[in-house]
């Protein structure tokens, strides 16, 4: 036995095609099984016949692929080496003893995968396409029959995706929700192929029309096989699973099972995937008229969790037009029955405004700085972080006129529960005339060292310092406001709310737009190492929340949701985020389960990972 060629099913069985030496000589033979993991070799042997007649020789061939056709025959694609040279051939046979070769080329052949048992007005269905994959139905008529494609690619190349490169469609099951397609993404590292597995769901009743189409890979090659240098030998539908055969130049066959009954319909739902829920009573917080300094917009509050009660300081823009921060408390974290009606923290020095505060927040004009809003300066969109007994407090502070940078503040945790707002004297910690927003806190010191993140793109950029209060404290960002051009979020805006611990590790939300949905504002989450948190173990290969509700796509900014709070309580998490930057909303989940959909949820578990034996 020298390994596995193919796979392909017929009837209640599934065939693996297999080179076999005998007596010095490769032969091609076909082993059969039941329930797709116990082979038995058929004692008949396989013959290739060229289109000259001539039988091909067995170690020849390589690179099989199976499929069926629209009048039943079962259809061989492979490679053939002949007077050292390859060649890419389709062959046909009704037996899958004795194949005859059809179509020979130097190309590669478009390749083509049918669904089985299907049709659509009377219609078979096949999928085919090299590069990208197109439908096609079999119209048939009095003086000829031929296939017709519908219309534009059903599959292409997605850039942000795993599957930026030519999709190999092998597989096409008519299931309850739609049509499964199944294809293989094909990457080269280390030189040699590895791969990662692609699904899509059509619509029955438009097989055009693609409803769903994994953003992750529902399959990737695990780390292990890296060394074995693998090859497909074939996916399968069989009973209720879809099966994987893979195989090696060693002779070994590997196989995994995805039993795509449940996977479908927690793909095709989205339940897979870490999703934020909106309360349904959004807004939390508005704008309110009988407060002259929140007039025009309450929005983006810094949370914490202190008390048995969620604080927020949230920004505030009134009449004046410059931003300060109030204060509202709530024990539920989405019912915030205490609110003071003054402003908790105001500009109180020169780079945050305060010359124009001492003329009663005398509004400025507009300037290319103006921030979200509508502000004309003040205090912006602040982040708290506990740290002992001690509430720090970074926040963008924008004099209305230079660039807005960052600034640092704290309170001790009993004055802030007290409503004492004794505030320390801010300190402006970037680097003046460089514009700088969205920076955090760790809440706990990192190998012995208070941790500021500061940048995201294209890396997470962390400093480390000794003292918080060190009034020497110049962080230099290294912020490009770009991401991954082939992902979502390919244009990072900067991070949410200060991480929070977790038993899987720092999870932060961030802010990203994509170029190919420009002016939208979305939010994503990541998981970074305990230790060293400038490493991303997980990341949401979607957006976690994007703005789609009214009150997120009506305001000073039109589709915006920004995050600068979250807290857990109970093992609820609650984010809080500013709308259309205008009003203050929140978003919920189940920590646990957000978690294990971030870090496991969004790729397919398979089964029976066995290496197969093929018994004589």
């Amino acid at each position: 036995m020298q390994g596995g060629l193919g796979a392909v099913t017929r009837g209640k069985e599934v065939l693996l095609f297999c080179q076999i030496k005998n007596k010095g000589k490769f032969l091609l033979g076909i082993a059969r099984s039941k329930d797709g993991l116990k082979f038995i070799l058929d004692k008949k042997k396989v013959s290739i016949i060229s289109q000259t007649g001539k039988a091909e020789t067995a170690k020849n061939c390589s690179d099989f692929y199976f499929t069926q056709n629209e009048k039943g025959e079962f259809v061989l694609y492979f490679k053939l080496l002949s007077r050292k040279k390859h060649y890419y051939c389709l062959a046909v046979s009704k037996t899958l003893l004795r194949w005859k070769i059809k179509q020979k080329s130097a190309k590669p052949l478009e390749r083509e995968v049918f669904v089985p048992g299907y049709k659509f007005k009377r219609q078979m269905v096949k999928y085919s396409g090299k590069g990208s994959v197109y439908s096609s139905l079999y119209k048939t008529s009095k003086k000829k029959s031929f296939w017709e494609r519908t219309g534009a690619p059903v599959l292409e190349p997605r850039s942000g995706y795993f599957d930026d490169s030519a999709p190999e469609i092998v597989n096409a099951t008519a299931a309850k929700e739609g049509i499964l397609l199944t294809y293989l993404i094909r990457n080269r590292q280390r030189g040699r192929d590895v791969y990662e597995v692609g699904a899509a769901l059509c619509d029955k009743n438009q097989p055009d029309r693609v409803i769903w189409r994994s953003p992750v890979p529902v399959w990737e090659q695990p780390e292990e096989w890296d060394t074995k240098d693998i090859y497909p030998l074939g996916v399968v539908s069989f009973k209720n699973d879809i099966l994987f055969y893979w195989g090696n130049k060693k002779g070994n066959i590997l196989s995994a099972q995805w039993p795509i009954a449940d996977s479908l319909r927690r793909f095709a739902t989205g339940e897979s995937y870490p999703r934020l829920e909106r309360y349904a009573e959004n807004p939390i917080l508005k704008p309110n008229s009988k407060n002259w300094w929140e007039t025009k917009a309450a929005m983006n509050a810094a949370a914490v969790y202190l008390g048995g009660r969620i604080h927020l300081l949230y920004r505030a823009i009134g009449d004046t037009d410059v931003s300060v921060l109030g204060y509202a408390s709530s024990e539920n974290g989405i019912y915030f029955d205490e609110k003071i009606k003054s402003p908790t923290y105001v500009p109180r020095e020169d780079f945050e405004g305060a010359d124009h505060r001492r003329t009663y927040f005398a509004p400025l004009p507009y300037n290319p700085y103006m921030s979200g809003g509508g502000g004309s300066g003040g205090c912006e969109d602040p982040r708290l972080t506990q740290i002992d007994d001690i509430l720090y407090m970074v926040y963008v502070a924008f004099n209305g006129y230079s660039a807005p940078g960052v600034a640092l503040t704290s309170i001790k945790t009993q004055d802030f529960l007290d409503k004492k707002w004794i505030w320390k004297k801010p300190r402006l910690i970037s680097l003046p005339g460089k514009i700088e927003k969205n920076w955090v806190i760790f809440p706990e010191k990192i190998n012995g060292k208070y941790a500021i993140l500061h940048s995201m793109a294209p890396k997470i950029s962390i400093d480390y310092f000794d003292d918080l209060e060190d009034e020497k404290i110049r962080i230099v960002s290294c912020r490009y406001n770009i991401g991954n051009e082939k992902r979502w979020d390919n244009i990072v805006r900067g991070v949410g709310a200060p991480p929070i611990k977790t038993d899987k590790g720092w999870l932060l939300f961030y802010h990203a737009m994509d170029k190919r949905d420009p002016n939208k504002y979305k939010i994503g989450a990541m998981i970074l190492d305990y230790k060293d948190p400038t490493k991303i173990l997980h990341r949401s290969h979607q957006p976690i929340l994007e703005p789609k509700e009214k009150y997120e796509n009506e305001g000073y900014k039109s589709g915006v949701v920004y995050v600068c709070g979250a807290v857990v309580k109970d093992n609820d998490l609650f984010v809080y985020y500013g709308g259309a930057d205008t009003v203050m909303c929140v978003a919920t989940a189940k920590l646990d389960v957000f978690l294990e959909k971030l870090t496991t949820g969004q790729k397919v578990k398979l089964n029976n990972i066995n290496e197969v034996k093929i018994l004589k």
